[in-house]
């Protein structure tokens, strides 16, 4: 799957949907690739923010949000290491802990990342996270010229 800027391998064939999002005080409009395989749900979000100065705010947003509609416990916060981006500190890769709406019990890992003020967010979401695939997901992401 390719934005226009990005590249994700997705394990599944995905539907693509836009919705505008409050985000860091700002509207933005996201549009999401996702998809469901081996009882994961894989996702890549992609939006522009117009101003450079707003994506570190609407990139923390996006993962205190996670954090937030999940109900859940960050486990694990590292630097989202994705290829083609300059390095910034909201660039992050979460591990959370939480609750879908019905009550289960749910795993996600989450990464944010710009490309001048274009926001991403790479999602898997399940009951379990399998290392490999999850691993090779985020691996895989890249963002830069030339990419599709």
């Amino acid at each position: 799957m390719a934005d226009a800027s990005a590249v994700a391998m997705l394990p599944c064939r995905p539907k693509v949907s836009t919705r505008t999002v409050s985000l860091a005080g700002r509207a933005v409009e996201l549009s999401m690739w996702a998809c469901r395989a081996d009882g994961l749900t894989w996702a890549l979000s992609a939006g522009e923010v117009g101003d450079v100065a707003q994506v570190e705010p609407v990139l923390r947003a996006l993962l205190t949000g996670l954090q937030a509609n999940l109900q859940g416990e960050v486990e694990r916060a590292a630097p989202a290491g994705v290829r083609g981006v300059l390095p910034r500190s909201a660039h992050e890769r979460w591990r959370v802990r939480g609750r879908k709406p019905d009550g289960e019990g749910v795993l996600c890992e989450s990464a944010v990342f710009a490309s001048g003020s274009r926001v991403y967010q790479a999602t898997v979401l399940g009951e379990r996270l399998p290392s490999a695939a999850v691993d090779t997901f985020f691996e895989a992401l890249r963002v830069g010229p030339g990419v599709s």
